[in-house]
């Protein structure tokens, strides 16, 4: 369009100048010129007119960006609210590789970590200060795992049958004694009651011993004493309440040390032990040391079950171990010995002399409860088995059956199933009698006396919760210096 215009107008001025030229007004020479400056502004404005369109493109974009900013503004919502503080958590523990962190109001648990990282006294110290003043150790049950990494692993004294807690134990002062017991909480005395200790253990400030146990939130059935010094306290297990899941609680002093030392049924072994028994550990090593040379007769002078499992001859040093447990409660320890961490024989002391109370047959295997009761389950073949129960009778110093349940399958695929009550069961006091009277060779003690229900036999079985049976020492470093 525009090329058009221009040649209109050249057109145009063209025939001015010759009008012009030949009215004489303009000279050849002049026309020439005129062309030239005509020329020059042409493509002046030619080159103007698309950057004057482009500057004023550019300006309604922007005057309509700025439009679009203005009404964009005017939309915006209103800034939301601040977001809710998260709930307070106590101060963050930092090792050098793993922080963590714990609960309000367990200042106790924070302190007694950072020592562990540390071991310092002062973080020691520190620990301290967060217990009251008539505190005289802490109590922790299932700590968050970068805490219980810290701690001891767990002793199985019992064997658990359900939900299981890791609880310890950290004296505030050294020499505390500590002392783990399974029982009844009477609620009429609103008191524990021992029926067994488990455990005992002595413990210097700062260190831990953990127990791995079921845990109450209501009635205890297990029950931690402390002592040192002239001092004591105690603990009943249960779960422990409060505003927050808390983990822990400081034992106070409530009685004196005898009295919470009063109650153990068990005596820590010591190598007095060894010393009483003397005579039958020696009879038992010589046996597995020269097993050549062993031979056992009707006149032996011990005899042992392990005999039945290619004792002394097909034996490893690893195979037999042997520990020290009370198991009533009397002040004096039985001797144990086992055969791959199984209970076989057992001795205890008469007149200062040990003496055989207790043999697990071949193919059987027994249990110890904590109540003293001992369950022996036997099955020589697939169509019969029975279970035995024993209780130990301190008076006359043996482990007396008093009840069996039997089961039998004959050769028609009938099955027989019994409940019987033994002699003992039914007359220990003429067992007794009988026994301190004539021996033990006169009683026969695995005389039926009487049948049970299904119901009475159930409820003549211990409760007791059944104790592990510790690793020992092996029989083959016994008098060694191993």
């Amino acid at each position: 369009m525009w090329r058009y215009k221009r040649i209109l107008l050249e057109m145009i001025m063209a025939a001015i100048l010759l009008i012009e030229v030949a009215c004489g007004k303009q000279t050849p020479e002049q026309l020439q010129e005129t062309f030239s400056t005509a020329n020059t502004q042409e493509t002046t404005a030619e080159t103007a007119e698309p950057e004057k369109q482009q500057e004023e493109a550019d300006g309604v974009a922007k005057s309509e960006s700025d439009a679009d900013a203005q009404g964009t503004k005017a939309e915006e919502p209103e800034p939301s609210p601040a977001p809710e503080p998260e709930p307070e958590v106590g101060p963050q523990i930092t090792s050098l590789s793993k922080p963590f962190q714990v609960l309000p109001n367990e200042d106790a648990m924070e302190a007694y970590a950072l020592y562990l990282l540390t071991h310092s006294e002062k973080d020691l110290e520190a620990f301290r200060s967060a217990a009251p003043e008539n505190a005289l150790a802490y109590f922790l049950i299932d700590p968050p795992e970068e805490i219980a990494a810290l701690l001891e692993e767990p002793k199985d004294v019992i064997m658990l049958q359900t939900y299981e807690s890791h609880i310890y134990v950290i004296p505030l002062y050294d020499d505390m004694d500590v002392r783990l017991d399974y029982g009844s909480f009477d609620v009429d005395a609103w008191d524990f009651a021992t029926g067994y200790t488990l455990d005992e253990c002595t413990l210097n400030a700062g260190e831990n011993t953990c127990y791995r146990l079921w845990v109450s939130e209501g009635i205890p059935e297990f029950c931690i004493y402390v002592s040192t010094g002239k001092w004591g306290g105690v603990f009943d297990v249960v779960m422990i309440s409060g505003e927050y899941d808390a983990h822990g609680a400081f034992i106070t002093a409530s009685m004196t040390a005898e009295e919470a030392r009063a109650g153990s049924t068990i005596r820590r072994p010591i190598a007095e032990d060894e010393v009483l028994y003397q005579d039958v550990l020696v009879w038992y090593k010589d046996a597995q040391d020269h097993p050549d040379t062993f031979e056992l007769s009707d006149d032996a002078k011990y005899f042992s079950e392990l005999v039945q499992r290619g004792w002394p001859w097909g034996a490893t040093e690893d195979d037999v171990r042997y520990y020290f447990r009370d198991m009533d409660g009397n002040g004096i320890d039985e001797l144990f010995f086992t055969h791959y961490n199984e209970i076989v024989d057992i001795y205890t002391l008469e007149a200062g002399k040990p003496k055989n109370i207790f043999g697990t047959m071949y193919r059987g295997w027994a249990e110890l409860h904590a109540d003293g009761v001992i369950m022996e389950a036997y099955a020589p073949s697939m169509t019969y088995s029975s279970t035995y129960w024993y209780v130990f009778d301190s008076q006359i110093l043996d482990c007396c059956p008093y009840m069996v349940n039997t089961y039998s399958v004959n050769k028609d695929q009938q099955e027989d199933e019994r409940f019987n009550l033994m002699l003992y069961g039914f007359n220990p006091e003429g067992v007794r009698a009988m026994y301190l009277d004539q021996g033990r060779d006169a009683v026969n003690f695995y005389q039926n006396s009487g049948e049970l229900t299904e119901e009475e036999y159930n409820a003549r079985c211990s409760h007791a919760p059944v104790v592990r049976v510790p690793e020992g020492k092996r029989l083959a470093d016994y008098g060694t210096q191993k």
